[in-house]
């Protein structure tokens, strides 16, 4: 950029060429939610993913779940759930999506 174009300020730009460090995403805060015994960590901007909110206001809790937790936590935490026949309570499942959201804030009122 010329003086006359940077309003008759020299430019810095030559100075300090852009890096590679310069275009990487800053580190987001993550929270820590732990759940029928198990343990997970959360990006914060996890709930306002907007697949995950499609998925969430059409009720596919499976996919809201992998979303904010990943699909090997998501079997881990079905597994804690299970009893010794193999099955769960679904209204544990929506516990634990209202758990996350709480957890960072997201809750839709």
């Amino acid at each position: 950029m010329t003086e006359a174009m940077n309003h008759g300020y020299p430019s810095t730009r030559e100075q300090s060429p852009a890096k590679p460090q310069d275009y990487q995403r800053g580190a987001h805060e993550v929270y820590t939610v732990d759940f029928a015994g198990e343990h997970f960590e959360i990006d914060a901007r996890a709930p306002k993913h907007t697949p995950t909110m499609f998925a969430l206001r059409n009720n596919d809790i499976e996919t809201v779940l992998k979303n904010l937790i990943g699909e090997d936590a998501l079997a881990r935490v079905i597994e804690a759930l299970e009893d010794e026949d193999g099955y769960s309570d679904f209204e544990k499942l929506t516990e634990l999506v209202n758990v996350i959201y709480e957890k960072v804030g997201a809750k839709n009122s």
